[in-house]
């Protein structure tokens, strides 16, 4: 169960306001929980603003793996027609909530599962995928319960707001937009009149048009190429979102995660999300020298900042300070304009909905952050 409904978590400048619901039954004894809701609202002033996705849309299914032979995972008979709950041009993936492999995410096969028909789906692996798995061995999930959940996508970003994001197609200038950090920079999309999204350089060739494109490749799907609509925004990043004209509210509804989040680390600089509706420390998502992870898979410290991990928020003017090193001891979190005796390691440097760079010397694609609040 969880202790509490969550509703005393503030930030300074937003709000955050998580929800359970408990039914009981008939007896006493009996008693049925459901998913926490929850609620972010922050206030977006005019210019560049970061922004995470903390919050899910919904569970559209809930099953235990009975058997899976590479791609396709099996359920019991009971659970009926899979397929049938999902929308034709659907983006979703499957999240492991239990198990060994708890927090992985791996993309659905909306056209596979549908073609199906039966108590089955069918993941979508692979290096222009948004799972966190390349493969999957054999009865690697048997036994662990799986969700579908839908992706976020750039579609669902205008209504978020209020007033609403807006977009001109002839004068881009004037249009709100919104950029992901890829491997090679910042990729901007902006919002078109008719509800489309547009690259701003469609010879950028960058990771999330790539994943994009080779999606619609894939699917044979009719959305035409240089239209976004469709791209994911995967649970694990950031975006920067820019408003032109007046400020705005953003309004983030869903459920509240209740299992460990996985996200794979790579050397060298990306955008983070932690998965979790709650400011976080470093030390809640096992920032600090752990011995008993490989050399090659450790965060680095070091009383140089240049040689050292570091976190950075950006796009923020809520904290006085952004840009935060791992010393040498392996545990203490220095700020860079601050004094060396202050250490951020136990602080919630890492908000809910911030925008957030972390820089690494070596990669880890086993980092699961756990779950930050009493289940």
């Amino acid at each position: 169960m969880i202790a509490s409904s969550l509703s005393t978590l503030r930030r300074a400048s937003g709000t955050i306001l998580a929800v359970t619901a408990l039914a009981a039954g008939a007896q006493a004894q009996t008693t049925v929980l459901s998913t926490p809701v929850g609620v972010v609202t922050e206030t977006i002033a005019r210019g560049a603003s970061g922004l995470a996705f903390p919050l899910i849309g919904s569970d559209l299914f809930v099953g235990v793996v009975a058997a899976h032979d590479g791609g396709s995972l099996g359920f019991a008979p009971d659970s009926g027609d899979i397929g049938s709950r999902l929308a034709v041009d659907g983006r979703y993936y499957v999240e492991v909530v239990t198990g060994p492999l708890e927090g992985e995410r791996l993309d659905l096969d909306t056209a596979a599962t549908i073609a199906a028909a039966g108590p089955s789906l069918v993941v979508d692996l692979g290096a222009d995928t948004f799972s966190t798995l390349g493969s999957l061995p054999p009865d690697a999930l048997t036994g662990a319960r799986c969700v579908i959940r839908p992706h976020m996508t750039l579609a669902q970003l205008p209504a978020m707001f209020t007033p609403a994001l807006s977009g001109e197609r002839r004068h881009r200038h004037a249009s709100d937009s919104v950029s992901l950090l890829g491997s090679r920079g910042f990729e901007t999309y902006i919002l078109g009149e008719d509800g489309s999204w547009y690259s701003e350089d469609e010879r950028h060739g960058g990771e999330w048009g790539r994943k994009h494109r080779a999606w619609c490749a894939r699917k044979k799907h009719g959305t035409p190429p240089t239209d976004y609509r469709d791209m994911v925004i995967p649970p694990d990043v950031c975006v920067v979102v820019s408003v032109n004209g007046r400020g705005r509210v953003w309004t983030h509804e869903g459920l509240v995660r209740t299992s460990a989040f996985r996200k794979n680390l790579e050397r060298g600089v990306q955008a983070f999300a932690s998965g979790f509706p709650v400011d976080l420390a470093p030390t809640q998502i096992g920032a600090y020298v752990d011995p008993s992870v490989p050399a090659g898979n450790r965060w680095v410290g070091s009383n140089l900042f240049p040689f050292a991990d570091q976190i950075e928020v950006l796009f923020s003017g809520r904290k006085p300070l952004d840009l935060y090193f791992l010393r040498g001891d392996g545990r203490t979190w220095q700020a860079l304009t601050r004094s060396w005796r202050e250490d951020f390691a136990d602080q919630p440097i890492l908000g809910a909905t911030d925008m957030i760079l972390i820089r690494r010397k070596n990669p880890d694609s086993t980092f699961v952050i756990p779950v930050p609040f009493e289940p």
